[in-house]
């Protein structure tokens, strides 16, 4: 059972961190990180019943402590690379509909306490969790 197992941990650490990539929620790593310990753990003890109890303890653990503080750090990052800086829209923002605009080369969802037409210059005042608050530029 051990080959097997090998092959199985490993599979499922491959899968979370593929769902990592698609939602980059900061959930799924923790997860693929501790299914990555039960693969090296299963060259040690063929005991499943452990392995499996090291994977979600471990996994919920590192997610509850580690996650607080990378999430910390990401919004952080974040903030220093969006906030204050000029962007320019590409679908206009109303009052109370969103639109985007294009910091470099990346677009953000964005929204303003007035409407604002696609193509002009506006600035970053604020983010509200994935949300950009923006005004124009004059």
């Amino acid at each position: 059972m051990g080959d097997i197992m090998t092959w199985i941990w490993l599979s499922i650490a491959f899968l979370f961190l593929i769902l990592e990539y698609i939602n980059k929620n900061c959930v799924n790593i923790w997860f693929a990180l501790s299914s990555f310990v039960c693969f090296l753990i299963n060259f040690i003890t063929n005991d499943f019943i452990f392995q499996f109890i090291l994977f979600v303890l471990l996994g919920f653990i590192t997610m509850v402590i580690l996650r607080q503080i990378t999430v910390i750090k990401v919004n952080d990052y974040f903030d220093r690379k969006t906030i204050n800086k000029k962007g320019i829209v590409i679908k206009d923002i109303y009052k109370n509909k969103y639109g985007k605009i294009k910091i470099g080369k990346r677009k953000y969802l964005a929204c303003a306490n007035k409407k604002i037409k696609s193509g002009k210059l506006v600035i970053v005042l604020k983010r509200n969790q994935n949300l950009l608050v923006v005004k124009e530029d004059k």
